[in-house]
């Protein structure tokens, strides 16, 4: 996904100017939102998507109930304007911008969660 859009494309062979684009958060990999349509993921992603969502087959076929069409989200989500400091000794004070659909209470989590992946 281009940064800043919802713009996708499919992928099926990396090179140098796409892992220099990911490295700069010029692009995004992408996850699926499911709907109704053709995926645009192919190959070892799309067996990877198809086994993430084997155990949901309920929630599929509710939101193809629903006439939700399939869309496509950026898995990571940069942080801009970020700002660190302390207010007093024990106050942090973080702020940052984030693209529109996008949740601060979730970058939040993520800043602060202990535990290794």
């Amino acid at each position: 996904m281009l940064d800043g859009s919802h713009s996708v494309f499919t992928l099926t062979e990396p090179d140098a100017d796409i892992d220099g684009r990911l490295a700069r958060m010029d692009l995004h990999p992408t996850g699926p939102m499911w709907g109704r349509g053709e995926p645009l993921a192919c190959g070892e992603a799309l067996a990877l998507e198809e086994a993430a969502l084997a155990g949901c087959s309920a929630w599929c076929r509710g939101l193809d109930a629903a006439g939700l069409k399939s869309a496509r989200r950026a898995l990571r989500v940069p942080l801009r304007e970020l700002e660190v400091g302390f207010e007093a000794a024990d106050r942090l004070m973080v702020s940052f911008a984030l693209p529109a659909g996008a949740y601060a209470t979730m970058a939040v989590r993520e800043l602060i969660d202990s535990d290794p992946v």
